[in-house]
């Protein structure tokens, strides 16, 4: 007799979930093994793509390829935090880094400059080489119509596009503070003074070309200042046209475990949305719950799930989760000499 004696079978049970849920952090960029074991399943052993090109425009509109990286954070809930619900999971979040860095011809060509605690502007590639804070004109409210510098500090340099949203999770699972502190009289915010206070508001990756290479150990090491720490994020569930249902997170908008107040994270929900932003993903703004399906037409959204070079085999594979977000703008993919 020439049969194997197989193994035990299970039912694998792919459960997904809404709402705003409390995680802590488990892994980063784990090999398939490494994951299998933290889920205690072996959904395949086919290993995780964590390095591929996109192609994107350049500044002349041309086509061109550039290293894209995978950031993957392992998180856990914590099933005593309230809007968790008792809910014990795990969730893989991806966030995409792309070697290039974005440009917005709106108003005049201008790309996307990052400071030394991890705010963004828009400035032109002068005000970059000569590190001038650029200056807006205020569109709304009682100072409508009057110019206001970015809240940005010198030195800034270019972003790499994506990195905005990854510094963004940093702060907030770190509880990092701002650099500035609101002021009541001039209905601004004003730089803090004293350098000890700053040094609490720096956060600025340093080895990003590293990420490129495979090798994202500065994130590891920076998870690991707080390894108790917990943040929130907004849970959704993304259908593609084939039926295929994928958690989704809002990744723009993380949530430091004290808040509570989520009208800021709606607001800005409900813009993107407006802007025809995650056209296929249901978010819900309450506690943590298992999402239960209602019919939608999806019809005549575009299919998103074929042309995702990080996409696994399997809908069960937890890793299947946000695709890598389209480039809007053109960018410039030698922004770094600078």
């Amino acid at each position: 007799m020439a049969v194997a004696t197989g193994q035990e079978s299970k039912e694998v049970v792919v459960k997904r979930y809404v709402g705003i849920a409390a995680l802590k952090f488990v892994a980063l960029n784990p090999t398939r093994e490494e994951l299998n074991n933290i889920l205690g399943q072996d959904f395949t052993n086919e290993e995780i793509k964590y390095i591929d090109e996109t192609t994107v425009k350049d500044k002349d509109q041309k086509d061109v390829n550039v290293p894209r990286v995978r950031i993957s954070f392992v998180m856990k809930t914590d099933p005593q935090i309230a809007c968790n619900n008792g809910i014990d999971t795990h969730f893989i979040v991806n966030y995409f880094m792309s070697k290039n860095a974005v440009y917005s011809f709106k108003d005049g060509v201008k790309l996307q400059v990052i400071d030394a605690y991890g705010r963004t502007a828009w400035a032109t590639p002068e005000q970059l080489k000569e590190q001038v804070v650029p200056e807006y004109i205020i569109k709304n409210g009682p100072r409508k119509g009057q110019s206001m510098k970015a809240n940005i500090s010198v030195p800034f340099r270019a972003a790499y596009q994506g990195e905005e949203n990854i510094v963004k999770f940093i702060k907030a699972f770190l509880v990092i503070p701002r650099p500035d502190a609101w002021n009541n009289d001039t209905k601004t915010y004003v730089m803090k003074t004293d350098a000890k206070e700053l040094e609490k508001s720096a956060c600025q990756l340093d080895d990003i070309k590293k990420y490129f290479e495979g090798n994202v150990n500065e994130i590891a090491k920076i998870m690991k200042f707080q390894p108790n720490n917990t943040v929130k994020m907004l849970v959704g569930v993304r259908t593609a046209q084939n039926g295929a249902q994928y958690q989704d997170f809002y990744v723009q908008h993380p949530l430091t475990l004290s808040t509570t107040d989520y009208k800021t994270l709606e607001n800005d929900l409900n813009e993107d949305k407006a802007a025809g932003r995650h056209p296929s993903t249901e978010y819900r703004v309450v506690n943590l719950s298992e999402f239960t399906v209602k019919a939608s037409d999806y019809s005549k959204e575009p299919e998103k799930t074929a042309d995702d070079p990080f996409a696994a085999t399997s809908a069960s594979d937890p890793f299947v989760g946000q695709e890598a977000p389209a480039t809007e703008m053109p960018i410039d993919t030698d922004p770094f000499a600078m």
